[in-house]
């Protein structure tokens, strides 16, 4: 592979995993809204049930694709030990959200 077509590709794995930043932005946003609402929104609570493995989803596959735009490049996974180490946090942080969103039922449920 082309040293210029992996540039690209990790200039768009950058901008891809923003987007996925700012759609964790959107899903957490959606929570305080129903959070602080007095009644049941239940048009946000499915959005919110939607969006959250999607979002999970789409972070664990940047957080792939980093891991295989370096080893393609320079033959190791660990060459930036601190930028693998930020990944893995975030993608562990977004696992252990997942699992336990899984577990908290809404209001008036047991």
């Amino acid at each position: 592979m082309s040293k210029e077509l992996i540039s690209y590709m990790a200039l768009f794995h950058g901008a891809y995993n923003t987007a996925v930043i700012l759609l964790f932005v959107y899903q957490g946003s959606i929570g305080l809204r129903i959070r602080r609402s007095e009644h049941k929104p239940l048009h946000l609570i499915k959005k919110h049930r939607k969006i959250g493995p999607i979002a999970a989803a789409l972070g664990i596959a940047g957080f792939i694709a980093g891991i295989t735009l370096v080893y393609i490049d320079k033959g190791r996974i660990f060459k930036y030990p601190f930028h693998f180490i930020t990944g893995f946090s975030i993608i562990s942080l977004i696992l252990t959200t997942y699992i336990i969103s899984g577990k908290i039922t809404g209001a008036g449920t047991c």
